[in-house]
């Protein structure tokens, strides 16, 4: 069955203009199944935009957990209310995709 899932991903990106930092740590919500399905989804996401996930920690559904940020409690109320919602053709939610599929679609 899938349901949200939250971990911290390790991501490597692009540098962007006036930055050099390429490394990040951040936590994203996602649907999934299972752990192994939950790194597929962030990976490819991240894929998208030409980031790589060097790795993920802490791997569990949102359900298994309370006390969440209210920043993360936004996101995980966001991706709940729709499960067919699709950022970038991958189910998926969180600060930098929202960001990234924003600016994406308005040009």
């Amino acid at each position: 069955m899938r349901e949200l899932w939250i971990a911290v991903a390790e991501v490597l990106t692009e540098p962007s203009v006036g930055n050099r930092d390429t490394h990040a740590f951040t936590n994203v919500v996602t649907w999934a199944s299972t752990s192994s399905d939950y790194v597929d989804s962030v990976t490819a996401v991240f894929a998208e935009f030409g980031w790589t996930v060097l790795g993920t920690e802490n791997e569990r559904p949102v359900a298994s957990e309370t006390g969440f940020s209210e920043e993360i409690t936004e996101i995980i109320e966001r991706a709940a209310e729709s499960k067919s919602l699709h950022l970038c053709d991958v189910p998926l939610l969180s600060v930098q995709a929202v960001l990234a599929c924003e600016k994406q679609a308005n040009g």
